[in-house]
């Protein structure tokens, strides 16, 4: 996606190419000569834009956290029971980590922090939607977290050995799936019902 001539360079043109390096070669595309070239520019030129690899690594990071939270939107406005709700935030995580599997890798293997401005503000855009959806189970404040780091966890997990084949038995990796996210949502019913 070289661009045109005499049309100046931004910021979000570097982010914009950049993942499409990533999403065309994998996460190990993301460096500054191969967005360059990606660019038709001399990498020189996009350190007006990013410090280096890592600025980089983390604007890519934080569009995916960006993209995500539009998902957990759109599964939220869904409405519905509050079991309803969570499936469908839990599966829209799943969906988003199949089907953006280069920018979920460098979102995942990206520092998560929150006085980023750019990471920040989009992680937190991501945990805002979940902290509603637990309010409706009676789940808030440090529980909340600990139930979003917990989903986060399994699910991460899950999506690791799932995509580097790390189930080789023959049931389906979607019933397994299925099943965890089942349990997560009892587990959260029960505590409503106390």
């Amino acid at each position: 996606m070289p661009r045109v001539k005499g049309q100046s360079l931004t910021k979000r043109d570097v982010i914009s190419a950049a993942i499409a390096c990533v999403k065309r070669d994998g996460p190990e595309a993301l460096g500054i000569n191969r967005v360059a070239r990606e660019l038709g520019i001399k990498p020189p030129s996009l350190y007006n834009h990013v410090a280096g690899r890592e600025e980089l690594q983390r604007c890519v990071a934080a569009e995916a956290w960006t993209r995500l939270a539009e998902r957990f939107k759109q599964a939220r406005a869904q409405g519905g029971e509050p079991v309803q709700m969570l499936r469908a935030l839990l599966d829209a995580y799943r969906q988003f980590a199949l089907s953006h599997t280069a920018l979920y890798d460098i979102m995942v293997h990206t520092e998560l922090d929150y006085s980023d401005p750019q990471i920040g503000t989009a992680a937190r855009a991501n945990i805002a939607v979940f902290v509603e959806v637990l309010s409706l189970f009676g789940v808030s404040g440090d529980e909340a977290i600990h139930a979003i780091r917990s989903f986060r966890a399994a699910m991460d997990g899950f999506f690791l050995l799932e995509r580097n084949g790390g189930f080789g038995m023959p049931q389906s990796r979607t019933a397994t799936y299925e099943w965890m996210r089942e349990c997560f949502i009892h587990a959260l019913e029960a505590r409503r019902s106390r």
